[in-house]
C-alpha cells in the first residue's frame, strides 16, 4: 500500500501508467511520480527551471512507439528526456500562436500518429516537427474532451465533458454522436 505517507506526491490520482522499462507513472494533482519497484521520484514545478513540469497538475502520461513518455498537464503537453532526466515543452499551435491547454488524454493511431485530447481546444495532432497542430478531419462539437482513443477498425472515439460520445472516422469524414 502506498500513499503520502510514504512516497507519493499526492493521493488524488488521474492516471496510472507502466512503461516499456517497467517504470510505473503516477499522474497525480500534485506532481508526477516514478515508481522503480522500490522507491518513488517525484517530478514537479520548479519555478524558472524550463526543464522542470510547467505545471504540477499532471493529468496523463502516454508512451508512444518510439519509446517517448508524453505528460499531459492542466497547461500543456511535456516530453520526458529519459537521458537528462528532465522535460520539454512540446509547443501547441492552435490558429498561428502558442497555446496551453488543459491536456487530457495522448494517444497514438496506427498510423503512427499522435493524438491529444484537450479541455477547451479540442484536438492536436502532433506532426513530424515535434509540435502539435489541430488534428486535421477531426471536428467534433465540443472542444471540452476527455479522452481519444482508435479502435481495432480505425475508428477514432472522443469522449467529451458535456456533449456525449463521438465515433469519427477520417477515411470518410462521418461522424456519429452518441449522447
Amino acid at each position: 500500500y502506498y500513499s503520502t505517507d510514504n512516497g507519493l506526491s499526492n493521493s488524488l490520482i488521474n492516471k496510472i501508467y507502466q512503461d516499456s522499462r517497467g517504470f510505473i507513472w503516477i499522474a497525480t494533482e500534485y506532481g508526477l511520480n516514478k515508481f522503480d519497484g522500490v522507491r518513488f521520484t517525484i517530478y514537479g514545478h520548479i519555478p524558472g527551471d524550463s526543464t522542470s513540469l510547467v505545471n504540477n497538475y499532471v493529468r496523463t502520461v502516454y508512451e508512444d512507439g518510439g519509446g517517448r513518455l508524453h505528460i499531459g498537464t492542466l497547461t500543456g503537453l511535456m516530453r520526458y528526456e529519459p537521458g537528462i532526466d528532465s522535460f520539454r515543452v512540446t509547443k501547441m499551435l492552435f490558429e498561428g500562436r502558442e497555446v496551453k491547454p488543459h491536456v487530457t488524454s495522448v494517444t497514438e493511431l496506427r498510423s503512427g500518429e499522435l493524438l491529444v485530447a484537450t479541455s477547451g481546444r479540442g484536438v492536436f495532432q502532433l506532426n513530424e516537427d515535434g509540435n502539435a497542430y489541430p488534428a486535421e478531419g477531426i471536428n467534433v462539437p465540443s472542444i471540452y474532451l476527455n479522452t481519444v482513443f482508435e479502435d481495432s477498425a480505425g475508428f477514432i472515439w472522443i469522449g467529451s465533458e458535456n456533449d456525449g460520445l463521438f465515433r469519427v472516422d477520417r477515411r470518410t469524414g462521418r461522424m456519429v454522436i452518441y449522447n
